[in-house]
Formats: C-alpha cells, sequence, structure tokens
C-alpha cells in the first residue's frame, strides 16, 4: 500500500515538474511572485472579515447583558411595588407605597428599553419569538400594576374588605408567578444565545489562526519551491549552456538540445544550436583552398 502511494506521489510529481519545465521563465516568476502575495491577500482578507464579524457578535454580546439587565430591573421593581402594596394596605403607612411610586414611574421606561433591543435583535427568528414573549410580559404587567393600584384607591376609600382584599392578593401572587415564569424563560434564551455568539467568536479566532498558518505556509513553500526550481531548473539550464559553449568551441556535437522555451536562457540555447549547425571556420578555409 505504501508503495502504491509512493508511486503515485512520483507520478504525480513527475506530471507537475513536466508541466512547470514548459513554462517558460518570465511566467515561472511571475506564478512564483504571485503566489505568496495572492495567500497575503487572503489572509488580510479573512482578518478583515473576521474583525468586522467579531465587531457584530461583540455588539451582540452586549445586547444581551443590556437585555439581562432589564429583566432582573423589572423583577425588582414589580417585587418591590407588590411588597409595598401589601404593607400599605396591611398598615396604610404611606411610606410603603414609596416603591409602588419607583415601580409606576420605572416601569414604562424600562419596558420602553426592553421593546427597542428586542427590535433590533440580531436574526429573524429570535426576534420575532422574544416579540411575543415581551408582549405577553407587558400584558402581565400593565394587569398586575393595574389592580395594585385599584387596591390602593379602594383603601383609601374604605371599600376593600378582608375578601377583596385576599382575593386581589391571590390574583397579585399569581401573575407575580407569570410575570417571573415570563422573565425566567427570556432569560434563559437570552443566555443561550450568549453562549452560541461566544462560541461564534471562538470559531471566528480558529478560523483566523488557520488563516494565518496557511498563509505562512503558502509563502514558505513557494520560496522553497521557488529555491528548489532554480537550482533545478535555471542553474542546470546554465549549467548545459557552458557544457554546449565548451563543446561547440571544440567543435563537437551539442550533448544538451535546446529546451524550446522562450524566454531569455531558451534563445540563448537556439542561439548556440544555430552555430553549431553552421560549417566551421576551419571547415571553410579547407574548402575554400580546395
Amino acid at each position: 500500500m505504501i508503495q502504491k502511494l509512493t508511486n503515485v506521489y512520483k507520478s504525480i510529481a513527475r506530471i507537475i515538474s513536466n508541466i512547470w519545465n514548459n513554462i517558460p521563465l518570465h511566467h515561472q516568476g511571475k506564478i512564483l511572485t504571485m503566489l505568496p502575495i495572492i495567500a497575503v491577500i487572503i489572509s488580510a482578507s479573512v482578518a478583515i472579515l473576521g474583525n468586522y464579524q467579531r465587531a457584530r457578535i461583540e455588539s451582540a454580546m452586549q445586547h444581551h447583558v443590556q437585555m439581562s439587565q432589564g429583566f432582573n430591573d423589572i423583577l425588582a421593581l414589580m417585587v418591590n411595588a407588590e411588597t409595598g402594596m401589601r404593607g400599605y394596605l396591611l398598615t396604610r403607612d404611606q411610606d410603603f407605597l414609596e416603591p409602588y411610586a419607583v415601580a409606576e414611574h420605572g416601569l414604562p421606561m424600562t419596558i420602553a428599553e426592553i421593546s427597542a433591543l428586542t427590535e433590533s435583535e440580531p436574526g429573524g427568528s429570535p426576534r420575532l419569538r422574544k416579540l411575543s414573549m415581551v408582549s405577553r410580559l407587558t400584558v402581565l404587567i400593565d394587569q398586575q400594576m393595574t389592580d395594585l393600584d385599584w387596591q390602593w384607591h379602594t383603601v383609601d376609600a374604605g371599600s376593600l374588605s378582608a375578601d377583596q382584599m385576599s382575593q386581589h392578593l391571590a390574583i397579585g401572587k399569581q401573575l407575580m408567578d407569570e410575570i417571573r415564569e415570563n422573565v425566567g424563560t427570556m432569560q434563559r434564551e437570552e443566555d443561550r444565545l450568549l453562549l452560541e455568539r461566544m462560541q461564534d467568536i471562538h470559531d471566528i479566532r480558529v478560523r483566523d489562526y488557520i488563516a494565518v498558518f496557511l498563509t505562512l505556509a503558502v509563502g514558505l513553500g513557494t520560496r522553497l519551491i521557488a529555491w528548489y526550481l532554480f537550482s533545478r531548473g535555471v542553474i542546470r539550464r546554465i549549467e548545459h549552456l557552458a557544457v554546449n559553449t565548451r563543446s561547440l568551441e571544440h567543435g563537437g556535437p551539442l550533448p544538451f538540445p535546446p529546451s524550446g522555451k522562450q524566454d531569455a536562457i531558451g534563445r540563448l540555447e537556439q542561439e548556440i544550436a544555430h552555430l553549431a549547425r553552421k560549417p566551421s571556420s576551419a571547415a571553410r578555409s579547407t574548402s575554400a583552398t580546395g
């Protein structure tokens, strides 16, 4: 098996070598010059694309952090509003209404920020799913705040019985449980998307490393190939020219025929071959004397 692979490798190398040897010298130089340049251009393009993708993903990650902070703020405001209203219903102490007032003022802004972040969510499917969940969460918050407001004004009017209070406290607990469930679901969704985008950044970083490695390999490889081909091609052809020139000088046949390449060395080979085909000066002199 190894012998077969070795033979295949040698056959392929021989074919490539023959093709390369038939390419004129100036074209070989252009090819060897362009290969590392192309590799560098590709690597630079990959790096620029990677930087753009990382910037976009990092912006999305910041987006997730802001969303998570918004959910935490909503939960804190709602819990404080409910706790404060319960304290007010039990004690009629106005100090307990302060958390409710803070929530009443802060919730619209927090919900508006979350809605804006959801609207700017990258990706159609996550955005639509989040919009639906935010809409449901907004409805629950409105219901809870409306009920708390009703309790406040009904207590102030002195028309809230113990049974009504117990009933509305149960309703408030049910609404808060739904709000917590919705917020928890959205938090888990944000965590999932955050992990996915962290993995995307890791994949981009790995791809960039591979691109740099391949560029380095192509650059070094083409330089080694250039050195090898120069030593095996150009230097060998020059050595053949030297041998042919010495043979021509001594009136012998040319040991190495012209390569047939249309480059500077090829033209010199043709000139030497042309001179070899001409009658020598000594032969012409003998012929003229006779």
